[in-house]
C-alpha cells in the first residue's frame, strides 16, 4: 500500500496490514493439496472400491474436479492477500481494497461508535483471524 498517498500531514501510522498469514497459509495449503494430491488420493480410493474397466474411466473425475477448485482456492488467497490492504493511524482507520482499480474507505475514529465482530470458531482458533 503506498502509505504516502493515504496518510495526512501530522498523521501518525501505527500498524499496516493485509489478511491473516494464518488464513493466507491454509488457503494455500488447501489449494495445493486439492490440485497435487486430491486426484491421487480419489484414484486409489476408486480404484478400491471398482472394478479396474469402471475405476479407469471415473479416475478423470478427481482432476476435473480438484483441479480447478484447487486453482480458485490458490489464486483467490493470493488476490485478496494483494489486494487488501489496511491501516490504523493516529486519527483514522484506512481501507484499501482492489489491484487494477482502487477504493479506499476510511473512517475518522471520532465518527465510529459501534464495532461488532463475528468469529466462528474455525476463523478464530485455526486461521486467527
Amino acid at each position: 500500500m503506498k502509505t504516502e498517498f493515504i496518510v495526512r500531514p501530522g498523521e501518525k501510522v501505527i500498524r499496516e496490514f493485509t489478511i491473516s498469514p494464518r488464513y493466507f497459509w491454509f488457503s494455500i495449503t488447501i489449494g495445493v493439496l486439492l490440485i497435487v494430491i486430491f486426484p491421487f488420493f480419489a484414484q486409489g480410493f476408486v480404484s478400491l472400491l471398482l472394478p479396474n474397466q469402471i475405476s479407469r474411466s471415473i479416475i478423470p473425475i478427481g482432476f476435473v474436479i480438484s483441479t480447478p477448485i484447487g486453482l480458485i482456492i490458490l489464486l483467490q488467497s493470493l488476490y485478496l492477500r494483494a489486494a487488501r490492504q489496511y491501516l490504523l493511524t493516529s486519527e483514522r482507520v484506512v481501507e484499501t481494497i482492489g489491484l487494477f482499480s482502487q477504493r479506499t474507505v476510511n473512517a475518522e475514529y471520532t465518527q465510529i461508535t459501534d464495532i461488532r465482530v463475528t468469529q466462528d470458531p474455525f476463523e478464530r482458533f485455526i486461521l486467527g483471524t
